[in-house]
């Protein structure tokens, strides 16, 4: 079950002025970062975590103004950091209905490379809890470009997921599931789950996080503020589990196959590490 969309990377804002204290969190918690990234055009300076074929990527606001002027409806991620946006990326879904924010813009592929791509915002009615967006490589480099595995201390090396929190959670896998079906896209549905080649979408309740996290979920009020968990791959859970706790997040608790961190106030989601090979994850050549 070979699928068309990738999960390339998930966008957070940080807490003003927390910027050092959260790259330090995540650096002791053995996560790979790249160098930040300005875009002054934007009011915007971007900071992320490498993965493999994907990235995590905060921002903090470097102007004020010019962030006002584009991003203003974004006050409330700032205020309660909680990741709100998410890009997929994918070379053959016809996204006929979904609208062109950029046609032929440069942005980043990774938080190294640069290439020319169209930028679709998906219908929030079609995909609710984050507002979502779809990249389409222009350029032949990007489309030939080889995959390298990408490693960090803890062994995590892959977006592995995403699981929304909502009242709703059934209606809400619904509606996922009417539109990747419309789009062709390959897929399975277990329970209310969404499974992929490389990742899943899961849909859970209030009840069901504490029960995962033993916390509660924290609604921020706001639609596209329902992102609950990012699961990430790694090799070795008890490495993992090791350097989280040394970093000094909280580690809900541990199974065979996955490894459930509570959410840390500087990042607002909590977090699946799950067990897997990366040569299994991989695509093969």
């Amino acid at each position: 079950m070979d699928s068309p969309l990738f999960l390339q990377h998930i966008k957070s804002y940080l807490p003003t002025g927390a910027l050092q204290k959260t790259l330090e969190l995540f650096e002791d918690a053995g996560f790979m970062l790249a160098p930040s990234h300005d875009h002054p055009e934007l009011g915007l300076q971007s900071h992320s975590i490498l993965l493999t074929d994907g990235y995590l990527e905060w921002m903090t606001v470097s102007d004020e103004e010019r962030w006002a002027d584009h991003f203003q409806d974004h006050g409330i991620f700032r205020k309660s950091p909680k990741p709100f946006v998410v890009a997929f990326s994918s070379q053959s879904i016809n996204l006929e209905d979904a609208q062109a924010i950029e046609v032929g813009s440069t942005f980043f592929t990774s938080p190294y490379l640069r290439h020319s791509q169209r930028f679709y915002s998906i219908p929030t009615q079609e995909t609710p809890g984050t507002k979502n967006f779809l990249l389409r490589y222009e350029s032949k480099d990007a489309l030939e470009q080889k995959i390298t595995l990408r490693m960090g201390d803890n062994s995590i090396f892959a977006l592995g997921g995403l699981v929304y929190c909502d009242p709703e959670a059934k209606q809400q896998h619904q509606t996922w599931n009417d539109w990747v079906t419309r789009l062709d896209i390959p897929h399975e549905t277990k329970d209310l789950s969404l499974l992929f080649s490389r990742y899943h979408i899961d849909f859970i309740t209030a009840e069901q996080y504490q029960e995962w996290f033993k916390q509660e979920w924290k609604s921020v009020g706001h639609p596209d503020g329902q992102l609950g968990a990012i699961c990430l791959l790694a090799k070795d859970l008890d490495r993992a589990a090791q350097h989280f706790s040394i970093a000094g997040f909280d580690v809900a608790k541990q199974d065979r196959k996955r490894l459930y961190v509570k959410a840390h106030k500087q990042m607002g989601v909590a977090m699946i590490i799950e067990k897997s090979n990366p040569k299994d994850w991989l695509p093969h050549s």
